[in-house]
């Protein structure tokens, strides 16, 4: 959103004014420019000699972890300085005790998640996200060593005990293969889904203008259904759950989620990566991190959020002082926010390559060629056409935001600087599950199972069931709370939470 883009530039500014502070106090004998930076690296200049840089980018160009470790001169990092470097643009994280610089890596192919763990610990967010062949790739961004115990050493007792005891149960479900996909299932999902297709056009192009109004509603609720599930299905592939190939699971992507269902892939990936790295964090001053609660001025989901209303506008007041009223309302706009979306960020394709840009924009154009060509092929170009491609988007939309909504909303909220250092921790804190039955997987794309989805984002749907006993028994031993509630009483709790918060407004 606009308020978060707005944050990353103040947040830059705030770096870069504090970075300059610290070059200046660092004297004239300091190396600044590239060309000297990587001399003295070769040199041995203020460090260590014979030291070897990481790979060059495939670009031509030496990435920005070359420059840092040539600063460093190959020294130990320092823990309060990896914290300095915060930012998009200088971003440095820990993982298992070595300091890599990632800074302005757009090329990252889960999106600017990457970002979220800037000058922290990012170990078990990179394990739990990554595949065993990424540890590879990590080589080309190293800076050094981190001076002193890993980041998560200064973490209390009882949050190192809840790492070491979720390791050693992630790793259990590796051993039993928890993470490997059934392929008959996942072709069943995608044939099954399909069928909803089907199943909703094939009456609406053979009978077109002579259906009932009835035969018309259901024709146009099962379209819903079909982008609903299609959504799922998307979700499914573009984490990685299906096949170890990174390229089959995009293409997949394209497929379901630009051709099928009208949300680009890359639109997605920034910003549902981003989430479940920071889930319901915001920044000090309000502004959201988890781009899925950047909803000022719309809706507020914590009191600290009301300070990035305009105080001027009476509209803003008057909406937030009737969030709860209006929010089932605002969820029949969800998929037309998240289309226009699609096509505002589709550019960020273009910083991994032409050729996915190219992808994006075909698949995306492909979508409303085939939903616009079997409206007006069934209706003509009138109103029950243009009601028809509506009604679709408002069923569809509304369906995935109300099962999304269950599982953050009014949960609670972090402060970006406030954050604990155990990941796992906050995962579960912002998280809560629906009850498990056959009907609520299927409605929900297992994502019932939430808090079992952002512990183990990688995992197969069909496995995550699997799992909910032993991660509640890991819950109970760490007194934190496993939230599981019906379909009623998570939204009761929901549009609860936006009443409280809607009183607090002046």
């Amino acid at each position: 959103g606009a308020t978060h883009a707005r944050h990353r530039a103040r947040a830059q500014a705030r770096h870069a004014q504090a970075a300059g502070a610290a070059a200046g106090a660092a004297g004239e004998g300091a190396p600044r420019g590239p060309r000297e930076l990587l001399q003295a690296f070769a040199m041995g200049k203020g460090g260590q000699k014979g030291l070897s840089p990481p790979p060059v980018l495939v670009t031509g160009k030496a990435p920005s972890a070359v420059l840092s470790r040539a600063a460093t001169g190959g020294a130990p990092v320092k823990a309060a300085d990896v914290s300095k470097h915060a930012t998009e643009d200088d971003c440095w994280i820990v993982i298992k005790g070595k300091v890599y610089d990632v800074s302005g890596w757009k090329e990252h192919p889960g999106g600017k998640a990457v970002f979220s763990h800037a000058g922290r610990d990012a170990t078990d967010a990179f394990t739990i996200w990554h595949p065993g062949s990424a540890w590879k790739d990590l080589e080309r961004f190293y800076v050094g060593e981190l001076d002193g115990p890993a980041l998560e050493a200064d973490a209390s007792e009882a949050d190192q005990a809840l790492l070491k005891d979720f390791r050693a149960l992630r790793a259990q479900f590796k051993r039993e293969g928890l993470f490997k996909s059934n392929k008959l299932f996942y072709a069943w999902k995608v044939l099954s889904t399909f069928a909803l297709c089907v199943a909703a056009a094939a009456p609406a192009a053979m009978y077109g203008r002579d259906m009932s109004w009835a035969a018309y509603a259901l024709s146009m609720c099962t379209m819903g259904v079909f982008f609903q599930q299609s959504g799922w299905l998307a979700h499914d592939f573009l984490h990685g759950q299906v096949f170890e190939s990174r390229d089959l699971n995009e293409a997949f992507g394209y497929v379901i989620g630009n051709v099928w269902q009208g949300f680009s892939v890359a639109w997605w990936k920034n910003k549902h990566n981003y989430h479940h790295a920071a889930c319901n964090e915001i920044e000090q001053d309000g502004t959201a991190c988890d781009p899925d609660i950047d909803t000022i001025p719309l809706l507020a989901w914590d009191e600290r959020m009301l300070s990035q209303l305009d105080n001027e506008s009476a509209l803003q007041k008057w909406v937030i002082k009737n969030q709860a009223a209006l929010f089932f309302p605002m969820l029949s706009f969800a998929k037309f926010t998240w289309n226009l979306s699609s096509w505002a960020d589709v550019h960020l394709a273009k910083e991994r390559s032409s050729a996915h840009y190219a992808v994006e924009v075909a698949a995306l154009a492909a979508h409303y060629l085939w939903t616009a060509a079997l409206c007006v092929y069934s209706f003509g170009v009138s109103p029950a056409a243009l009601g028809y491609w509506i009604g679709a988007n408002v069923v569809g939309g509304s369906l995935v935001a109300f099962v999304f909504v269950q599982s953050h909303n009014g949960k609670e909220v972090h402060a970006y600087a406030d954050v604990s250092k155990n990941w796992i921790r906050m995962q579960v804190e912002t998280t809560r599950n629906q009850f498990a039955t056959p009907f609520n997987d299927w409605f929900s794309g297992a994502l019932n199972m939430q808090i079992e989805h952002h512990l183990f984002p990688t995992m197969p749907r069909h496995s995550l069931g699997k799992t909910r006993g032993r991660v509640r028994e890991l819950c109970k031993k760490h007194d934190l709370l496993y939230e599981e509630h019906g379909w009623v009483e998570c939204t009761r709790r929901v549009l609860s939470h936006l009443d409280h918060i809607s009183r607090k407004l002046d």
